[in-house]
């Protein structure tokens, strides 16, 4: 609308409903040659832009060539009868060792936020593309799937789910096939307060609640973990209720990343101890991922864990905003609230905790999101310029066509099988 000619002259960005439904809502009030004041959460301001930040309305970050193909959100089952409680799994293998070569765990996002391990709570029946002709070699799964998912499959109407109901709606091959070469894989939640990442097995299925991201390097924690890339995220990501949402192609493939982020050691060092302190914490506490940040964001929490926590995530934001050269960025933080919550007054009424977040001054927080975004811009004018100057390929004479490679087979990803555990 903004693009079209709309001015935003008055927008609340978020509020409880007032009515009986438990729902954060925002209003937003667009005009076409509007001239009067403008009202940002009740404030005057100068302007609102489509971000509904106040001030004017600013470029939109390219999505960068260079960081695709390394993220992804997760698999689409469109089907609960395809997951199984770990039993019940376990008792298929048994029967059946041949069963393992389709059977995997099943982590999803309340693993990855609540377990300290981050474990797979559940397992998962997963073929692939696999034929159907090949997947009725495997009796005992498809004998729960056709009874499971398949009549509820039956009354989709898209005809590809109705036809392939043995089949994952999007089994996101390529994402398996690109963790191959690895011994575990980044991930967080596609929807989180906090967004945190860590590290976990790479042999299961990734449930659509969860992004993974193909590296095992500790420098790659220290720049996703950085306040650098959650100010990132925050500002590009979309949100669910008041919950942030991050989606990969809107928050990495457009986040420039640090020339040497794979392969900086200083990161890679801040990471290790950053990621290792954590991970103890959350063990000795028995608290997962979200328990602990709500502690880290707490300003009434000052207990000697957390404030060492707090430390090395200040020094990792050092190691990350050093590697992209601003050393005059300073990384203090300070408690302050993503949005404003209204008291409530009535009798007997239980107070909304407020959403404090430990980070960057607006200030700060907005120079370097300014330094990305012109980053983002030069990276994409590299991009095109090496594309614009990369010759085409001469047109090949035509020649007879093979016949096609069977769907299912391990050459639909690259020649890489997806799991192995006919051995274990």
């Amino acid at each position: 609308m903004v693009a079209a000619g709309g001015t935003i002259f008055d927008a609340r960005r978020s509020f409880p409903w007032p009515g009986n439904a438990v729902l954060e809502v925002a209003t937003v009030h667009v005009g076409r040659g509007y001239a009067g004041p403008v009202a940002l959460d009740g404030n005057p301001v100068q302007a609102i832009s489509s971000y509904l930040d106040d001030g004017a309305e600013e470029r939109q970050p390219t999505r960068l060539a260079q960081n695709r193909g390394i993220s992804y959100q997760g698999s689409i089952a469109l089907g609960m009868g395809f997951v199984l409680p770990p039993e019940e799994a376990a008792e298929l293998i048994r029967r059946n060792r041949l069963n393992a070569e389709h059977l995997s765990p099943y982590l999803g996002g309340e693993d990855v936020t609540t377990d300290p391990r981050q474990r797979a709570g559940r397992w998962t029946i997963y073929f692939g593309d696999m034929p159907l002709d090949e997947a009725e070699s495997f009796p005992d799964l498809m004998a729960i799937v056709r009874e499971r998912v398949a009549p509820e499959r039956a009354k989709k109407k898209d005809k590809r789910i109705r036809e392939k109901w043995w089949l994952y709606k999007r089994p996101t091959l390529p994402l398996y096939a690109g963790l191959a070469h690895l011994e575990r894989v980044l991930v967080n939640n596609f929807t989180s307060k906090y967004g945190a990442f860590v590290f976990v097995p790479k042999d299961q299925i990734f449930s659509n609640a969860v992004n993974t991201f193909a590296s095992d390097r500790f420098s790659a924690f220290a720049v996703l973990q950085s306040s650098v890339h959650e100010a990132w995220f925050l500002k590009h990501g979309s949100s669910m209720k008041t919950d942030p949402r991050y989606t990969p192609t809107t928050c990495f493939e457009t986040f420039p990343l640090p020339a040497s982020w794979l392969s900086d050691q200083t990161l890679e060092a801040v990471g290790s101890s950053y990621y290792e302190f954590r991970a103890d914490l959350m063990v000795r506490n028995d608290e997962g991922l979200t328990k602990t940040y709500n502690r880290f964001h707490d300003p009434d929490e000052r207990s000697s864990d957390i404030l060492k926590l707090r430390e090395l995530h200040a020094e990792t934001d050092r190691a990350v905003l050093d590697a992209y050269g601003w050393a005059d960025i300073p990384t203090d933080c300070e408690f302050l609230l993503d949005y404003e919550v209204e008291d409530e007054d009535e009798p007997g009424t239980r107070r909304k905790k407020k959403p404090w977040r430990y980070r960057w001054p607006d200030e700060v927080r907005d120079e370097v999101l300014a330094r990305l975004l012109d980053l983002n811009q030069k990276r994409a004018a590299e991009e095109k310029f090496v594309g614009a100057k990369t010759p085409k390929p001469r047109p090949k004479k035509p020649r007879q066509k093979k016949p096609p490679a069977k769907p299912g087979t391990t050459a639909s990803v690259a020649g890489l099988p997806l799991f192995d555990r006919s051995k274990s």
